[in-house]
């Protein structure tokens, strides 16, 4: 009779469960596994209106700028015209000089706290932009900024759609003048004209026996207007002169 041969090592192991086997082709087989159906659903913070989103607008596309006005103190200051604009900007080569054209503006006023927010529409043909706190403005003419703001805001809306400014108002001087001139109106005449043509370039006021006469001059308009106790009087015109 033939010697057995011993069993080998291997031979001796016991066979993996089918449990095991199973695990094993779990490991070799990607499984796609879905997400929530509500957080497929819910919106990303980067696109909510209060951030702006994360991507750069396109044209219709809502941009907003919002920030605080205050004075060199810190303190808020409310109640003045806050103004943005978009306006095409070129460099003349024949003239050797820059062309600002097509301005386009929004509006609003700083509130109790100094507060602010303007939305405006995107539009990639504008390549120049601009906030600031005016004085009172004619409504068909260039604001008058008492403070203003460009550096970088343009490359904030293209990145963003959004941008927070702070606008400080160094000249108190001017803005104190502005708050006593506006506490000077008392007639409907007046109110009108401030309304229709904004904070005159210089006031001029004599005390007669008679009568309060005071001159409102625009020199860039090239008109006096001359009040006797708040009524209006008369309206003369002059060559207009340019602000330097």
């Amino acid at each position: 009779m033939p010697p057995v041969a011993p069993r080998s090592p291997s031979c001796l192991r016991p066979r993996p469960a089918l449990w095991v086997l199973g695990l094993a082709l779990l490991t070799l087989v990607p499984v796609a596994i879905e997400p929530p159906a509500a957080a497929q659903d819910r919106p990303s913070d980067a696109a909510s209106p209060e951030t702006g989103g994360s991507r750069p607008p396109e044209n219709g596309d809502t941009v907003w700028i919002a920030g605080q006005v205050t004075d060199a103190r810190g303190t808020p200051v409310a109640g003045l015209p806050v103004i943005f604009e978009a306006f095409r900007s070129s460099f003349n080569l024949r003239r050797l000089e820059r062309r600002e054209k097509d301005f386009r503006r929004v509006e609003t006023v700083s509130d109790e706290q100094g507060r602010f927010r303007l939305e405006w529409l995107w539009d990639d043909y504008f390549n120049r932009f601009r906030i600031g706190v005016a004085v009172h403005h004619a409504p068909d003419e260039a604001p008058r900024f008492l403070e203003q703001e460009d550096t970088g805001l343009g490359r904030r809306l293209e990145t963003s759609g959004s941008a927070i400014v702070p606008l400080v108002i160094e000249d108190l001087e001017l803005l104190d003048a502005i708050r006593r001139f506006e506490a000077t109106l008392q007639t409907e005449d007046q109110r009108r004209i401030y309304r229709q043509l904004g904070y005159p370039d210089e006031v001029r006021t004599i005390e007669l026996t008679a009568a309060r006469e005071a001159t409102w001059w625009y020199f860039h308009r090239g008109e006096v207007y001359r009040f006797a106790d708040g009524r209006l009087q008369e309206v003369e015109s002059f060559q207009p002169i340019k602000r330097f």
